[in-house]
């Protein structure tokens, strides 16, 4: 992985927010609110991946204003 996460750690992800969107009571999920769960799960599993996750989406977002 890009980050540096291994690959067992990041299917371990994916099913944790997979499993919190099926069992959501919303009728709509937005994006920010699954990145939003994306890095709750980062920061159980490896701070050091989330914190890169945060600064990559900050980085993004700027590049997108200019």
């Amino acid at each position: 992985m890009a980050a540096g996460m291994d690959t067992q750690k990041a299917d371990l992800i994916t099913q944790a927010v997979s499993a919190w969107v099926k069992s959501s009571q919303f009728s709509q999920i937005s994006s920010l609110q699954i990145r939003d769960k994306v890095v709750e799960e980062l920061e159980k599993s490896d701070p050091r991946i989330a914190n890169i996750f945060v600064w990559f989406e900050k980085t993004k977002e700027k590049t997108k204003l200019t």
